[in-house]
């Protein structure tokens, strides 16, 4: 069961645990909740902006259901790192021309266990060596529009504005969570995996404190139990950026993440419902 706790961490990990490689008329879009400090810009001009970013959620909590089984989970981030190989990738996009943008952003996580030793007793016997390994991969890809709708300037200052955006668009999900186990002479693999479409909306409030420093909250919202999509899923972010050169921005905060995702029945049963959070931090590029 301990091996199997550390899986439904792991999927929680992976469900969120990457974290994310991240114009009113004269100004490109700033997200400092994974913040960006505009350039001046014409109205017809293209901004495009890519984000390299890492989320580290120090705390993971909720349950995992694998083959029937369900968990409850309560980790650290350090839980995670002593049990598990960790390979995260993620970045997101965005490209603005006057109040419209188109807005990619994705993550892969592939969480892998060496092996836990494990004593099975036996009744009436010797207890049996056992191993079990862990594998659990996820992805999460995002496209949609954004629409710049308010830009309202602050005590009169033109440098100093707050800036109000709607986005929404459609979002592919893939989760894979297996335990394989060598019980003695058995040898048994659990799990599986799912993907889904879903539609996502969400909102980013911007305040540009001048031209180098702002600061920003995001949240998206997704699922609905529509189709194959999950239950609910929804993030929230907040924080900072700093533009430290011409074309660079470094962007930090906190963010919080929770999924609920649920398949099939009885020995079937496959579903994870995680929260996690933790600090984020990110560098943006000016193409």
């Amino acid at each position: 069961m301990t091996g199997l706790r550390l899986v439904v961490a792991t999927v929680l990990l992976a469900l969120g645990a990457l974290p994310r490689l991240a114009v009113a008329q004269d100004v490109a879009p700033i997200d400092v909740a994974q913040g960006d400090i505009p350039d001046q810009a014409m109205p017809s001009d293209w901004r495009v902006e890519v984000s390299i970013y890492a989320f580290v959620p120090l705390r993971i909590e909720g349950d995992s259901t694998i083959a029937g089984v369900t968990t409850e989970i309560d980790m650290t981030l350090g839980d995670v790192f002593d049990n598990f190989k960790i390979l995260p990738v993620a970045g997101r996009i965005e490209a603005w021309n006057g109040d419209w943008g188109i807005i990619f952003d994705g993550w892969y996580a592939s969480l892998d266990s060496d092996g836990f030793e494990l004593t099975v007793p036996v009744p009436g016997g010797p207890s049996i060596g056992a191993t079990l390994d862990i594998d659990v991969e996820q992805i999460e890809l995002n496209l949609g529009v954004g629409y710049r709708f308010a830009e309202v300037p602050v005590d009169g200052d033109s440098d100093r504005k707050l800036i109000l955006e709607a986005m929404g668009g459609l979002r592919y999900g893939y989760l894979r969570q297996e335990i394989k186990t060598n019980l003695g002479p058995i040898v048994g693999k659990l799990g599986t995996s799912y993907d889904w479409v879903e539609l996502w909306f969400g909102g980013r409030a911007i305040y540009q404190l001048n031209q180098t420093t702002s600061l920003a909250i995001r949240a998206d919202v997704a699922g609905f139990s529509i189709g194959s999509g999950t239950d609910l899923t929804w993030r929230i972010l907040g924080g900072a950026g700093f533009r430290i050169s011409q074309t660079v921005t470094l962007k930090v905060g906190y963010e919080a993440y929770e999924m609920d995702y649920d398949r099939g029945s009885g020995t079937n049963a496959f579903g994870s419902n995680l929260l996690m959070h933790g600090p984020y931090m990110a560098i943006t590029i000016d193409l």
